[in-house]
């Protein structure tokens, strides 16, 4: 059953457009909840890593990865690591030639976390995470691509 509410929000999550404080003139932001499982960025960063190696080819793609607020915190920094060693080039600025990664993690409820990864060439991946105490296990994924024919779902 928590399995398929976890399903069913991240459906809404991965199909909706970014929601309030998630956008700031006009376009998305990345954002991580304050509060969240102590040591859970190295598997965080490496499930949002491997998110988007399935989708751009490591080695051969350029991103700018749009850090939370001014600095980069814990996660966004564990991000950009594994994102470079996977191969990925980062600019330290937007440009139009490379998309632009946004990233959210946020809690659902007590135990349960998600995170949303959006590119600006339409992609958006969201995963369910529980929280046992020790670890993270993750549940559901959604991945959608928006576009003109109003969105693509795998």
């Amino acid at each position: 059953m928590i399995r398929l509410m976890c399903g069913l929000a991240l459906a809404a999550l991965a199909a909706c457009q970014p929601w309030p404080g998630q956008v700031r003139m006009g376009k998305p932001v990345s954002f991580v909840v304050k509060e969240y499982p102590l040591g859970a960025e190295g598997r965080l960063a490496a499930d949002l890593t491997q998110a988007l190696a399935e989708i751009y080819a490591p080695g051969h793609t350029v991103l700018y990865l749009q850090p939370v607020g001014r600095e980069f915190e814990a996660l966004g920094l564990a991000f950009d690591e594994a994102l470079r060693a996977r191969g990925f080039t980062l600019l330290p600025e937007p440009a139009p030639e490379a998309p632009t990664v946004t990233f959210v993690l946020d809690r659902l409820d007590e135990e349960t976390w998600y995170t949303r990864l959006a590119v600006s060439e339409g992609w958006i991946v969201s995963r369910a995470y529980r929280w046992d105490g020790s670890g993270l296990t993750a549940l559901e994924a959604a991945r959608t691509r928006g576009g003109e024919d109003g969105g693509h779902r795998d």
